[in-house]
């Protein structure tokens, strides 16, 4: 039997910076063009998400709005592509959990304790063909049932460790959100990127060779803002 994995449930602030304001470019002088895209790239390489603040600041020269001229510069004007660290190389296969790998006995859309877990057809022998090809498995999910009172943090955790017994195979680490639906307060909900940001900073992840598998439209978004590619699970495991 696998090993199990680390389980981790993000109840703690996650503290991913996630906006970007160009105060620093508007408050320092006008820096080159080079150096204002390499200061979004190393913001971006930090996880931070850009916002645009092109309207909130400006220059004392009335006609020169320097974040407008930026945002052109940095979106219209030149190619720009994502860095990755020269020491993020290790390929990462991150996985939805209910509805892409597992579904229930009782006919819930997620499980109440462990003996509810079913494996759902082909998942061990795709996975297993993955692993094979030096992949490290990873497991994202939302589990809101805990802030709502529905289910505790032990089923959750005990219902994923059922899941990775039944399929196996080495399993790094399981990361949820416990937090609420709605409204949403947390980085670590899908679609936000919170859970994404947090694997790739701890395991170097290469996210140019890393693939995301999910089942909703949630799990599309995730791995778009992530610069993921990302598979349908009924395509993934067909």
């Amino acid at each position: 039997m696998s090993p199990l994995p680390r389980i981790a449930g993000l109840f703690g602030q996650l503290r991913v910076p996630i906006g970007f304001g160009l105060l620093r470019l508007s408050t320092e002088g006008r820096p080159s063009a080079d150096e204002a895209i390499s200061l979004i790239h190393s913001a971006l390489d930090r996880g931070i998400r850009l916002l645009d603040t092109a309207e909130s600041y400006c220059l004392d020269n009335k006609d020169f709005h320097y974040g407008e001229r930026l945002a052109r510069l940095a979106i219209d004007s030149i190619p720009f592509v994502r860095r990755t660290a020269d020491d993020h190389k290790q390929k990462g296969l991150l996985l939805d959990v209910d509805g892409t790998l597992r579904t229930t006995q009782s006919g819930e859309i997620y499980p109440r304790s462990a003996e509810d877990v079913v494996l759902l057809p082909n998942r061990r022998e795709t996975l297993q063909r993955w692993v094979d090809d030096g992949f490290m498995l990873f497991f994202l999910s939302n589990q809101s049932g805990i802030a709502s009172g529905k289910l505790s943090q032990a089923d959750v955790e005990a219902a994923f460790q059922r899941t990775v017994e039944l399929l196996g195979l080495p399993v790094t680490e399981v990361t949820y959100c416990p937090h609420p639906a709605f409204p949403v307060g947390c980085f670590c909900r899908k679609p936000l990127p919170g859970l994404g940001v947090y694997l790739k900073r701890k395991y170097k992840l290469d996210f140019d060779q890393s693939v995301m598998v999910g089942d909703m439209d949630s799990d599309a978004a995730f791995a778009r803002g992530i610069a993921k590619r990302y598979v349908d699970a009924n395509e993934f495991f067909s």
